[in-house]
């Protein structure tokens, strides 16, 4: 039995899926999801997120505050280099 000749329709199919519910994945998200540019500039934002940037008195379009701009490359950044060394 040649089982490859079917991975291909499979693989595609599964591929459909995954797109679709990468696709739906911020929007769904109970948690916040924001998309930052290097430069601090909010490029999305759920709607579970819009309360952080209504706090942060920032909306999609705009920079972050600078505090946060630290926090964020601190966090993402220099952090895991310093957990690496550990």
């Amino acid at each position: 039995m040649n089982k490859n000749k079917a991975l291909p329709s499979k693989k595609k199919s599964l591929k459909g899926i995954k797109k679709k519910e990468v696709e739906q994945f911020p929007v769904n998200n109970p948690n916040p999801v924001l998309s930052l540019r290097k430069d601090g500039i909010v490029l999305y934002s759920n709607e579970v997120g819009e309360p952080l940037l209504h706090e942060w008195s920032v909306v999609v379009g705009e920079k972050l505050p600078q505090n946060m701009r630290l926090f964020i490359i601190f966090w993402f950044f220099v952090f895991p280099l310093y957990r690496a060394k550990q």
